[in-house]
């Protein structure tokens, strides 16, 4: 109870676990998502803490700051790093060009909350089956459009909104009415998180977490009252509102579809059919739980309930992240073999797809290129120029300018014919052409004159030059 503050060791306990709690926020989530999550605690906690206003309110304002810093202070060896990597990466060049703030899902992906999969799955793909029904292209990332919960807990956390008269229940419902609001686009969100630093790097599709995770506590708020109300009528009234609800929205979706479903291969068909059997599903189990037998035991009621929930999210948490044998995905091809017995210090250079980037790692080899986001900016100036490109190195469609600098020895190509003839040799033909840089430069090496030069884009511009030479000058 946070009333009971007059002993410091129970207030110690509650803030302390705020502290913790911080803290694996700071070290667990994904980079940029860390924000929003954490800005959704602080929220919560500054609500709890309003709600018990009268008693003591500076101790707990102390307290709740103190644990926030503990949560910080404890993140700090994984957060700091990260925070200056940041200020160096080129993320709000590749976010304004992208205008991330903008981003959004389309209205009809809400039918995604009754059918997770009807925009694909990542173990068995079909992702453009949406597109092919006729109700619209989604986003590339299935967990930025996808926010199913499972169905029962979508009734009862409806339930809750309508049944339970707290605080706590206005909270979450608000935090999903907000968080789906921005997640969908609806003004003024796009125009308040353009404004913000490091949320307008940040998809707003990605609160649809937050609005689950709170769908999920209203529904443990719903189920309560549910086994407690004793008027079984007003039980049978709301499960059958929300289901006709549903049957409304299928309809209507249907409308739309059902032209267009006969087109529909039999591979499609069949890796849809299961979605709809699991919505049956939870219409049967809704309906089980009025019978005689099952109302008498409340034991009884909870296994079926609970029971269905935990089938119906395990069904569909088996397609989230998939597995596949690692000598499939990661052969051992001759080309990487010969590499591998090149025992001095280099790097290679792959165009185009040949060994994608962030793969050669797992053979030992070093990269020029590599995927990532958050790209460092300097380095994304040397190759391109400029900064701003979010696929940044996801391919090399062709040897960059910079290329004397990258200490690449041999450069990777599918049978294509040598890209200079008198800088490369080719040394090995097969799945691949490797050729050999003749003007390899080693990772470090001794420079004996140098330039001093005040300003960014002239070093850019000199380096980038077919004339510099990095063993001569130093800037």
């Amino acid at each position: 109870q946070p009333d009971a503050v007059a002993p410091v060791w129970m207030s110690l306990r509650i803030w302390g676990w705020l502290g913790v709690t911080c803290a694996c926020l700071f070290l667990g989530a994904h980079a940029p998502t860390i924000v929003q999550v954490s800005i959704f605690v602080i929220i919560y906690f500054l609500f709890r803490i309003a709600g018990q206003w009268e008693n003591q309110p500076l101790v707990k304002i102390g307290l709740s700051a103190c644990a926030v810093m503990l949560g910080f202070c404890l993140a700090a060896p994984a957060l700091l790093p990260f925070f200056e990597y940041y200020r160096h990466s080129s993320v709000d060049a590749s976010s304004a060009v992208m205008d991330r703030t903008a981003i959004r899902l389309p209205l009809n992906t809400l039918i995604l909350y009754l059918f997770p999969h009807l925009s694909g799955s990542p173990t068995e793909g079909y992702e453009e089956t949406m597109l092919w029904l006729g109700i619209g292209n989604l986003l590339p990332n299935f967990l930025e459009r996808t926010g199913y919960v499972g169905v029962l807990p979508l009734l009862f956390a409806i339930y809750a909104i309508f049944t339970r008269r707290c605080r706590l229940v206005a909270f979450y419902g608000l935090t999903i009415l907000l968080c789906l609001l921005a997640a969908y686009g609806m003004p003024p969100f796009p125009t308040i998180f353009g404004a913000l630093p490091i949320l307008r790097d940040i998809n707003p599709t990605r609160l649809i977490m937050i609005a689950g995770f709170s769908v999920a506590v209203l529904a443990g708020f719903g189920w309560d009252s549910f086994r407690q109300l004793e008027n079984e009528r007003k039980k049978v009234w709301t499960v059958a509102g929300f289901w006709i609800v549903i049957a409304l929205i299928l309809s209507l979706y249907w409308h739309w579809v059902g032209p267009r479903w006969k087109h529909l291969d039999a591979d499609h068909r069949t890796f849809l059919k299961p979605q709809l059997l699991m919505l049956v599903g939870s219409l049967a189990v809704s309906l089980v739980l009025f019978l005689p037998s099952v109302k008498r035991h409340e034991g009884l009621r909870s296994i079926v309930g609970l029971g269905w929930i935990a089938v119906d999210l395990l069904v569909f948490g088996m397609g989230i992240n998939p597995a596949i044998p690692h000598d499939s995905f990661y052969p051992d091809t001759p080309a990487i073999r010969w590499l591998q017995q090149d025992k001095s210090n280099f790097r290679i250079f792959g165009k185009e797809m040949v060994l994608t980037p962030n793969t050669a790692e797992l053979y030992g080899l070093k990269d020029a290129r590599g995927y990532d986001c958050t790209t460092v900016r300097r380095y994304e100036e040397l190759i391109n120029g400029k900064a701003g490109e979010f696929l940044f190195y996801r391919s090399a469609p062709a040897i960059p300018e910079a290329f004397p600098l990258l200490s690449v020895k041999y450069v990777l190509t599918f049978n294509e014919p040598n890209p200079n003839p008198t800088l490369f040799d080719l040394v090995y033909t097969n799945e691949v052409n490797i050729y050999r840089n003749r003007q390899f430069y080693e990772r470090a090496m001794p420079v004996f004159n140098y330039m001093t030069e005040k300003d960014p884009a002239s070093i850019l511009a000199q380096v980038r030059s077919s004339s510099f030479d990095p063993k001569k000058t130093l800037f």
